[in-house]
């Protein structure tokens, strides 16, 4: 979906995303766009959580180092070290009194590892063993505590918590940290330097560039604060940081260098709103003038963007740290058995989020020809392997073991500032494609995105109530619809979506329950599960976690009477939809476009099992009539100006919406380009949200509505999807590799016309 454009101009109107309040569940509410800053406790944690046997003898010498304060007699073992000592302390007649084990094993296996060491000290014994561990303990060694206290022995754990706890107790422990985070974050960064990351995903020098520049502006931004002003203000700041000479620039070499990034028909304007911002930041004592007539930054700017740059490079290692752990998570959960390019996998996994984050961008410019309604993981990875060819020594298949697990680990497990960092990447690229399409952002923002209206189909009504019912969902969509309300657009549906909805519900998923889960163990179920509808799962674990079960909600949804009437209720209740009639066809030259498009859809649009062709046609006639209805009702809101998109739109999950304009020949046709997905969306509200300081509402990642893998397996496939995962012994990778063959195979005309949609 877009916000589509009169395809006449050469130059359309896009947006950029701005500061907004984020709030994370239940605790944390951050505002994105203050300068991200990474503590020493932060960094320390993520070194620790990359500590592997490589870094043994590094963690070994941090430790007994860290112990010092409290323990001044500590001697390190080094290479004396004996029967799992690392260090100790030892009384005049050299009896044992304390003894140091630090190990970066798995946590699971601290235990054997604790009792191995103290069975070898059985004829030394200490009073104390201190076991000391990168991991995060918990309470896994209350019970090894417990043991060893009956042989006398006191077991003190130092694990990661302990360490990040303490690092800021001394000025020596704090230089110790900074030192030891270096050491093992610092060459993820020389790995994947950004110049090299960028230059895989922009065509060239001069986009680069404005990259640069635009993440200059993202170090400051201010909710409220005109973006078209900011954002100049930023390329003029890294122009002058970039100058070869102290001696600065003058306006027309600054106006030169700023020109350079852009289209030749943007210059004019240009050269309009340079000069004020120069004014503007020399009134501010951000540059200086020169009586040679030249600009240069003044001291405090020029410490101040040397602060940015070190704040922007702390960001970057701690985001690749984090890519680092997916990937580990991704090889555990699969239970991956070979070797693999960790850092190959990690650059190739950073690669896919930032092409992600600038085909949304892309999306604004064209919206007709670029990525649409990405679904899940999976989906990108496989998209991203087909649009960008990335070099590598893996094959397609080893990728796709890995990266989509990985890829959902980081959008959807990562803390706040992993967000954070997600958040400024995705709207550099959203403003560098506005950028080349106009420079005067803010005004074209507010004509752009406001005033909408968003009909959310059956597909959307489905993935709130989802995740108002996951006790663990973040509630991603929930919350943009909110923040979209918020800034002036209104959010409704149709009476038939309301019907469908209803019939979800009591067929695919209540009587799915009835007749093929209730009487299954939870074991059983969970096999199932991977291939069943998405709320049958949500509602059956929302049970088991104490809230209400899979019957009891439906009934709370629909009722046992006047169903349709409750389910509207319902919606207009939970998530403020409002639900309307669908505008009857009258014009008779409206009744031939929707035969037109009720042919075409009924002929192209996926039957599942063993539905019925009477009911079938209803749901081809439920789509054409709300597909058609939207594109009427857009006659009936004013655009504001020939330039700026229509006002009407349908949100949806439903890649047929995309698809129909081809299939009738309208695909050059914006007015016929109705349907906005989910990530479009979010974008949209994040957009329009940053031009006002008045919006607190939280604004998640387009990526974080992408589902995990494994999602939106065609009914028809279930039976075996189930029995795949059933399978004792198989290795996980192998079951998705398979579940994969069957996916594909079901849906070869669909990955045809995705790839047909690409070229």
């Amino acid at each position: 979906m877009v916000k589509i454009r009169d395809r006449s101009k050469s130059e359309r109107q896009s947006s950029t995303n701005s500061q907004l309040l984020l709030t994370y569940p239940g605790i944390v509410k951050v505002n994105l766009y203050r300068r991200i800053k990474v503590t020493l406790p932060q960094k320390l944690a993520q070194a620790l959580n990359q500590v592997t046997e490589i870094h043994s003898e590094a963690f070994e010498r941090f430790a007994n180092a860290f112990l010092l304060q409290d323990y001044p007699e500590l001697e390190g073992l080094g290479a004396k070290k004996d029967k799992g000592m690392d260090a100790r302390i030892v009384t005049v007649d050299g009896k044992n009194e304390i003894v140091f084990q630090s190990c970066v094993s798995p946590p699971k296996s601290a235990r054997t590892k604790v009792l191995g060491t103290w069975k070898k000290l059985h004829d030394n014994p200490p009073h104390t063993l201190v076991y000391c561990t990168p991991g995060t303990i918990g309470l896994s060694l209350d019970d090894t505590r417990k043991a060893l206290r009956s042989e006398r022995v006191s077991l003190q754990v130092c694990d990661a918590t302990w360490f990040t706890e303490r690092v800021l107790s001394s000025p020596e422990r704090s230089q110790l940290s900074e030192a030891f985070a270096q050491q093992i974050l610092y060459p993820l960064l020389e790995a994947w330097q950004p110049n090299t990351l960028y230059s895989a995903l922009l065509s060239d020098v001069e986009e680069v560039q404005v990259i640069r520049y635009l993440e200059l502006h993202s170090q400051d931004r201010r909710q409220g604060r005109n973006l078209t002003k900011a954002i100049f203000e930023a390329f003029i700041l890294g122009a002058l940081n970039d100058a070869r000479t102290d001696g600065g620039l003058t306006q027309s070499e600054i106006l030169e260098v700023i020109c350079r990034l852009f289209p030749e028909g943007h210059h004019a304007r240009i050269h309009e709103i340079v000069p004020h911002r120069i004014v503007e930041l020399t009134t501010k004592g951000e540059v200086c003038s020169l009586k040679t007539g030249k600009v240069v930054l003044s001291k405090t700017k020029k410490e101040r963007l040397k602060q940015q740059l070190e704040s922007s490079t702390n960001s970057e290692v701690m985001f690749r740290a984090h890519i680092a752990n997916a990937i580990r998570q991704a090889c555990n959960e699969n239970e991956i058995d070979y070797d693999v390019d960790y850092s190959g996998m990690a650059q190739l996994v950073h690669s896919c989020i930032l092409w992600y984050m600038r085909e949304q961008g892309k999306q604004i410019q064209n919206p007709i020809s670029n990525l649409v309604n990405i679904l899940n993981t999976e989906e990108l990875v496989l998209q991203f392997i087909r649009s960008e060819s990335p070099k590598t020594n893996m094959s397609v298949t080893e990728i796709m073991d890995i990266a989509p697990s990985a890829v959902y680990y980081v959008i959807s497990k990562g803390d706040k500032d992993t967000m954070a960092y997600l958040r400024v990447k995705s709207d550099i690229f959203v403003s560098q494609a506005f950028l080349q399409a106009t420079p005067d952002i803010q005004k074209a923002c507010k004509k752009l995105f406001g005033q909408d209206v968003i009909y959310v189909d059956t597909t959307a009504l489905i993935h709130c109530t989802a995740e108002l019912y996951d006790q663990d969902s973040p509630r991603f969509l929930l919350r943009t619809l909110e923040t979209a309300r918020s800034v002036g657009i209104k959010i409704k549906t149709f009476r038939p979506f309301i019907e469908e909805f209803v019939a979800h519900l009591r067929g695919p998923v209540l009587l799915e329950w009835r007749n093929h889960f209730r009487s299954l163990s939870p074991q059983q179920q969970e096999q199932r599960f991977k291939a069943s509808p998405r709320l049958l799962e949500v509602f059956a674990r929302s049970g088991r976690l104490g809230g209400p079960g899979l019957e009891q909600i439906v009934e709370e949804i629909v009722g046992l009477s006047n169903r349709y009437q409750n389910a509207t209720d319902f919606v207009r209740h939970e998530f403020k939809i409002e639900v309307e009639e669908v505008p009857g066809v009258v014009d008779p030259i409206d009744q031939e476009e929707w035969a037109l498009v009720y042919e075409s859809w009924l002929g192209n649009k996926r039957r599942y099992g063993k539905m019925e062709e009477e009911q079938f046609e209803v749901l081809v006639q439920n789509d054409v009539n709300a597909y058609t209805a939207v594109k009427r009702l857009r006659g009936t809101i004013k655009v504001e100006g020939t330039d700026y998109g229509y006002k009407v739109w349908l949100l949806t999950m439903d890649r047929m919406y995309w698809r129909i304009v081809r299939y009738i020949g309208k695909a050059d046709d914006y007015v016929f380009h109705v349907a906005m997905s989910m990530d479009y969306l979010a974008n949209c509200v994040a957009t329009l949200a940053s031009l006002t300081q008045n919006v607190t509402d939280p604004i998640n990642l387009p990526a974080t509505l992408l589902s995990n893998v494994g999602s939106y397996i065609p009914s028809d496939l279930r039976e075996e999807v189930a029995e795949e995962f059933a399978k004792v012994g198989q290795k996980r990778y192998l079951t998705q590799r398979k579940i994969r063959e069957l996916v594909q195979e079901a849906k070869n005309y669909e990955w045809d016309l995705e790839a047909e949609d690409m070229c």
